[in-house]
């Protein structure tokens, strides 16, 4: 039977632990280090446009929000300033309107005064004009029966 030799050979183990370490500061500082600079670069500037993405969301949020109060404010104004208009509009119209009953009303007043003396001078017109159309007629009428009843002269 052959036997089993347990003991390391500290000369192997030597020289493969070199090799491994030489290979493991070699991988280490061509792929891993860089490799890792690399990701952390990424994250940072990942992680940095994220948390520039989120101020820029919140800085529109802020001035939509800004721009939807100043619209609001606007509005009311734009209403107030109506409203004060519409206001001013109906003083004027009722002064207008007031002017322009005074006057029609008298003006209404005067018409009615000239055609009371007018009435009144045709008034008195009626009896003489019925004097002189009573005279017209009783002597249309007499001359008319006296000419029938007059004999003619055949």
């Amino acid at each position: 039977m052959s036997a089993l030799n347990l003991i390391p050979d500290l000369e192997l183990l030597c020289a493969q632990t070199g090799i491994f370490l030489a290979n493991l500061i070699v991988v280490k500082s061509l792929f891993i280090t860089p490799y890792l600079k690399l990701q952390q670069q990424r994250r940072e500037q990942t992680s940095g446009s994220q948390e520039k993405a989120q101020a820029t969301l919140a800085n529109c949020v802020q001035q939509s929000n800004e721009i939807e109060t100043r619209i609001r404010a606007v509005i009311s104004q734009s209403a107030q300033a109506g409203q004060s208009l519409k206001a001013l509009a109906q003083v004027e119209q009722d002064k207008t309107l007031a002017a322009a009953k005074t006057e029609s009303t008298a003006a209404l007043e005067l018409m009615r005064r000239e055609i009371a003396l007018q009435l009144q001078q045709e008034s008195q017109k009626i009896p003489e004009f019925a004097r002189q159309l009573g005279r017209e007629f009783y002597q249309t009428l007499i001359r008319h029966k006296r000419e029938s009843a007059a004999p003619s002269p055949d």
